[in-house]
């Protein structure tokens, strides 16, 4: 189970490759893998407020339910799983994202940081 501290890092990380990737020299937009990174440094952030509580869930599911029932995470609940949503969608069902599906993907992050408990 990681710390508080590696999963402020770890969120960190990923944020900061995002950025990378925007400004760097990669020609292409890879919108998928850019709202991959930016669900994954999501997941950093959430885990990192649930290991305040000594809780470390373990899978997706967990962490969904967890996020969808409990009070506290009520106003992050539809930018998570929205943010989730686009990731599974990306990775799994092999959707074209979109820059829309990105931009989208951005706000959820930005709010679960601004609205996290």
């Amino acid at each position: 189970m990681c710390s508080f501290q590696k999963h402020d890092t770890q969120a960190k990380h990923n944020y900061q490759l995002l950025q990378d990737i925007n400004c760097g020299s990669i020609s292409r937009d890879y919108y998928d893998w850019k709202i991959t990174i930016l669900f994954y440094a999501a997941l950093h952030e959430v885990n990192e407020a649930f290991s305040k509580n000594n809780c470390h869930p373990g899978s997706h599911k967990v962490t969904n339910r967890i996020i969808s029932q409990e009070a506290a995470y009520k106003p992050i609940k539809k930018h998570y799983i929205h943010l989730y949503e686009l990731c599974w969608r990306a990775r799994y069902k092999c959707k074209t994202m979109t820059l829309d599906d990105y931009l989208s993907a951005n706000t959820d992050y930005q709010k679960i940081l601004t609205d996290m408990p």
